[in-house]
């Protein structure tokens, strides 16, 4: 029998088994994106802080939020009735009946002049303390909801979460009063139910969310065993990586393309009661927004390790590249070791643990990218320009010695 007497089907065998066990580590990886995603993003409340402060610098929420506000102000306060009522008593003084018709247009002007103070102190830098400050309080009450409890702030029925944007009348109605608007300390503490979640899996949703929330810390690292694993069980390790890396950027793609189409269904399927479908747009996409940088700088290290794995392979554009590398390596070491007699002692010492500390930096690569706090795209290609610039230093000091010259990088 070829393959020293085992039987051809063995060879198979172990690459069938290598390839599901790598589909699972992909699957596994990807999930593990999503899980880290609802524990830092969703459940970590300094991180939801940071994920929503940039809200409140959209125009388009903005303009919602003033337009809620205002019209929530304009009716807490009566302004019709109070101008109606004054009309009636300039009408009884002996003022003509034609004052009356005055009052439309008095209270839509005070509607847009409250609108317009709004939107200024919404876009003002001391209202960005506030908006953080509201959003950490609000937070921990949703983090109180999707664990099956209710808060003050925050309330669920089952299948809907609402949020009370009365808290954002207080710093409102001092703003008004101090601007010279006496009658806004007539608004009353209200309530402002605002609808955030309607949905009948929302039950289920809270499963999920402890669920994801328990694995999260182990799933990356169970995915990269199983990485591991997979690869050291196919016949060809480069071989099993490429599949591997491969298999990890198609799901990585179709979570992407996922949130792309949710996107779209989202957008679509808004209710008629949304008065800014543009600031709902902002919201989406502002709220997912580390989710899709994280998705995205996956596919950048999935290119990165692809082409190593091709730089490492048999081909002979592959090859030359090597040979042309070494070339420059061998000559950078030849230089440096004719500086004295230390280069060629650091050579060999280093000659002896090569591999093993280039091993080291690709282990210690992929730590870091799994531990990383939100990595960016950049920083991964940064990461990577670190770890190439270190295996250099390491073949150019093993080459002062002259022991591996000649041998391509």
């Amino acid at each position: 029998m070829p393959n020293g007497g085992r039987p051809p089907w063995a060879s198979i065998s172990r690459w069938t088994a290598g390839i599901v066990v790598l589909f699972l580590a992909a699957v596994l990886g990807g999930v593990a994106v999503i899980a880290g995603y609802v524990r830092d993003h969703v459940l970590d409340t300094e991180t939801y802080v940071q994920t929503v402060t940039p809200l409140i610098a959209e125009p388009s929420v903005q303009d919602a939020l003033a337009e809620r506000l205002s019209t929530v102000i304009v009716t807490q306060t009566d302004l019709k009735g109070l101008a109606g009522d004054l009309a009636s008593g300039l009408v009884k003084q002996g003022a003509p009946p034609r004052v009356q018709d005055l009052v439309p247009p008095l209270i839509s002007g005070i509607t847009s002049f409250l609108d317009t103070t709004i939107r200024k102190l919404l876009a003002s830098p001391q209202f960005q303390t506030v908006w953080e400050n509201i959003n950490r309080t609000a937070h921990a009450a949703i983090v109180s909801v999707l664990t099956g409890q209710n808060s003050n702030l925050v309330k669920s029925n089952g299948r809907t979460i609402t949020i009370d944007l009365g808290q954002l009348l207080v710093p409102i109605k001092q703003q008004l009063v101090s601007n010279g608007l006496t009658f806004a300390s007539r608004i009353p503490t209200v309530s402002i139910p605002y609808t955030i979640v309607t949905s009948d899996k929302l039950p289920k949703v809270r499963t999920y969310v402890r669920i994801l929330n328990a694995v999260a810390t182990w799933l990356p690292w169970v995915a990269l065993a199983m990485f591991v694993g997979g690869v050291l069980t196919v016949p060809n390790r480069r071989r099993g990586i490429i599949t591997g890396v491969l298999m990890l950027g198609v799901v990585d793609i179709l979570l992407l393309a996922g949130l792309a189409v949710g996107r779209s269904i989202y957008l679509d399927q808004l209710p008629s009661t949304v008065q800014s479908p543009q600031a709902a747009e902002d919201i989406y996409d502002t709220v997912l927004r580390f989710l899709n940088e994280a998705l995205q700088s996956i596919l950048v290290a999935v290119i990165v390790i692809l082409a190593a794995a091709l730089l490492a392979g048999p081909s002979r554009p592959a090859r030359w590249i090597r040979h042309q590398i070494g070339r420059a390596l061998s000559a950078a070491g030849d230089a440096l070791g004719r500086t004295g007699a230390w280069a060629g002692n650091v050579g060999r010492a280093v000659t002896t643990i090569r591999r093993p500390l280039e091993l080291i930096l690709g282990v210690v690569g992929v730590i870091i990218f799994i531990l990383a706090n939100r990595p960016s795209p950049g920083a991964v290609l940064w990461l990577t320009f670190g770890i190439v610039l270190a295996i250099i230093a390491i073949e150019i000091l093993s080459r002062m010695a002259g022991s591996v010259r000649g041998q391509p990088a």
